[in-house]
């Protein structure tokens, strides 16, 4: 179970912290995101604008060490359901055709069911992790006085970031590799 939660706080760590990465590179273009959801007062959406990302990146970097590992999971969690709330207003007033503006990893799709299921489906993985202590690479386990070598110097624990990094490259250039073929057939289809 242990290399379970470590998976899901790396995966969890790559997606937000990636995420807010790429909309603190693009803060205008995130700032009009989230601005088409209409759901902030105009006045709001610059100070969310930044603050989001800002939260996306610490409170990411405190799951993936395991440093206030409770808080940083109930703030994740937090932010995935105003982020589904927002997505779930646009999809009754039938806004389909807007970004979601997520960004990172997991990409910027328009609005989709599909984009309510995945945040939901990371929601359960956090309240798994809510209801578990999560020991490997974890820095609230080492103040608790489990011994260093079991925390932070465990293979089980380098295997598991190293596998799970592998396979999240691999699917972003599967990915990649279909976005680019769609974009060749398309250029080429233009020419004809």
């Amino acid at each position: 179970m242990e290399s379970i939660l470590l998976v899901i706080r790396f995966v969890v760590f790559i997606i937000f912290f990636s995420s807010g990465i790429e909309k603190i590179k693009e803060i205008k273009k995130h700032e009009g995101a989230v601005s088409d959801f209409k759901v902030l007062p105009s006045k709001i959406v610059p100070l969310f604008s930044r603050m989001d990302p800002i939260l996306e990146i610490v409170i990411s970097v405190g799951i993936l060490l395991g440093f206030f590992l409770k808080i940083n999971i109930f703030l994740c969690l937090i932010l995935l359901l105003i982020y589904n709330i927002a997505i779930v207003i646009n999809l009754l007033r039938g806004r389909y055709e807007i970004s979601c503006g997520c960004g990172g990893v997991v990409g910027t799709h328009n609005l989709s069911w599909w984009l309510v299921t995945r945040n939901t489906l990371i929601m359960a993985s956090l309240i798994l992790l809510l209801t578990r202590d999560s020991v490997l690479f974890s820095i609230d386990a080492l103040l608790r006085g489990s011994k260093a070598n079991l925390v932070l110097f465990n293979p089980l624990g380098y295997l598991i970031i190293l596998s799970t990094t592998i396979t999240i490259i691999v699917l972003k250039i599967i990915i990649n590799i279909k976005l680019i073929f769609k974009r060749m057939k398309y250029m080429y289809e233009r020419k004809l």
